[in-house]
């Protein structure tokens, strides 16, 4: 099972709106992701942390796209 069945009735003309104007989702939710299916709870607060972290970097690049290359040099 690759994971909950989940109809696309009520959102299918969103999604399709998302995928006609390129929408790319944030790379944090793949780290979200490992965060939710992580056993080891050390690794799942590393990666929630990682996810949180780049959620807010990418969120303000897509608002104000000059502050790029500071986002992302700055540690």
């Amino acid at each position: 099972m690759v994971g909950p069945y989940i109809p696309f009735t009520e959102n299918s003309d969103k999604i399709q709106h998302c995928i006609d104007s390129g929408f790319e989702p944030f790379i944090a939710l793949d780290f979200l992701y490992k965060a939710k299916i992580e056993e080891n709870t050390k690794f799942k607060w590393i990666y929630a942390t990682i996810a949180a972290e780049l959620a807010i970097k990418e969120f303000i690049i897509r608002k104000e796209p000059m502050y790029e290359i500071l986002l992302y040099t700055a540690p």
